[in-house]
């Protein structure tokens, strides 16, 4: 893809389909690179449902009115947010939409009162650590694993 601005805007229920699309791009992406042990995951309406009762705000990113990245946050609490998923296709990547995906939903929760954002992040995964330490995101807790064969 050429390089065209990005619209950053609040998803529609209309956006839900395209939305569950990346997110089995996303779990693909991430079973691929970082971790095979994630299984195959059936999200039909995943994100229609999510959006009806009304869990989290999700944030798109659009180049030619097509959505090729989005940002899903839930509000864990008064002052605690989680991004729960943050995805962009790998044509419309370096084009600053993760960015931008990111500084809305922070500007989202500032205006929410909200203190503190987590986020996981596969260890392997340097790209998106580096995008979040960025931003000041810094290491708060981690999870060991053991593979028993």
């Amino acid at each position: 893809m050429t390089k065209e601005k990005c619209v950053i805007r609040a998803a529609r229920l209309s956006d839900a389909d395209r939305l569950d699309e990346l997110l089995l791009l996303l779990i693909d992406d991430e079973r691929r690179k970082y971790d095979a042990s994630i299984g195959n995951i059936a999200l039909e309406n995943f994100y229609q449902s999510k959006m009806i009762r009304g869990e989290g705000q999700i944030f798109v990113g659009e180049l030619n009115e097509k959505i090729v990245g989005y940002i899903y946050i839930l509000l864990e609490d008064q002052t605690h947010a989680k991004i729960d998923a943050l995805y962009v296709l790998e044509e419309a990547r370096n084009q600053h939409i993760a960015t931008s995906l990111l500084v809305k939903a922070m500007n989202f929760l500032k205006e929410k009162g909200v203190l503190y954002i987590d986020i996981s992040v596969l260890k392997e995964n340097e790209i998106a650590k580096k995008l979040y330490s960025s931003f000041g995101f810094k290491s708060f807790k981690e999870i060991l694993r053991l593979e028993l064969k």
